[in-house]
């Protein structure tokens, strides 16, 4: 699950599912709810189908190995505003066994590069306008990174900023973004809604990382 930041055209590669009801009930628990943000946000939403596309994302022909790694829990809750102009996402995923949640983490490492971040938008004609590490999230994870990606959307003057973290702790794998538009010819616009994206990452993700921590 830690590949997918921008799709690509490629062959495809994905997990052998086996999931339980046990599975998809331990890191259901996992995901963000409604009642995690404040209502000054105004979000609606809750649990969605979890997003299993094959992944296709490739750098320079390299495409991480994923048909031998089994999940047994999958589940992903989304929310959005009223105008659809911010959205919140987090999907959690767990693994037969902690070896496979590593093997996948480290088969991906190499995808989160800019420069193979800018090669897959290429690929997928997107325009990525940025790319930038933010950092390590504050936990005791095996695995965490933060990024940030502007690309630009078919509308003028709007772009669109994401920021990414992926987690791996234990054989649980953890995706939390969040997506909104910013204003490019407006510079004080701009800035607003990066620090709002930032402020409401922050906290999906340090709800995401307690629950994590719970088990």
């Amino acid at each position: 699950m830690l590949a997918l930041l921008v799709c690509a055209a490629a062959y495809a590669e994905n997990y052998t599912f086996k999931r339980t009801k046990a599975g998809d009930a331990t890191v259901g628990a996992m995901t963000l709810r409604k009642t995690d943000f404040p209502a000054s946000f105004g979000l609606t939403g809750g649990r969605v189908k979890p997003d299993e596309t094959p992944n296709n994302d490739t750098c320079n022909g390299y495409l991480p190995k994923e048909h031998d790694l089994v999940i047994t829990g999958d589940a992903e809750s989304r929310f959005h505003d009223s105008a659809r102009s911010v959205i919140v996402d987090s999907q959690v995923s767990m693994f037969q066994s902690t070896a496979m949640a590593t093997t996948d983490v480290q088969r991906s490492k190499r995808m989160l590069a800019a420069a193979c971040q800018a090669q897959a938008a290429k690929q997928e004609h997107v325009e990525l306008v940025s790319f930038s590490v933010l950092g390590r999230p504050k936990c005791s994870c095996d695995f965490g990174v933060s990024v940030m990606l502007e690309t630009k959307t078919a509308q003028a003057n709007l772009d669109d900023l994401t920021i990414v973290t992926a987690i791996q702790k234990g054989r649980f794998e953890a995706v939390v973004f969040t997506d909104a538009g910013k204003l490019t010819n407006n510079p004080q616009s701009a800035a607003a809604a990066t620090r709002a994206a930032l402020a409401l990452q922050g906290l999906a993700v340090k709800t995401v990382l307690t629950r994590l921590h719970a088990l």
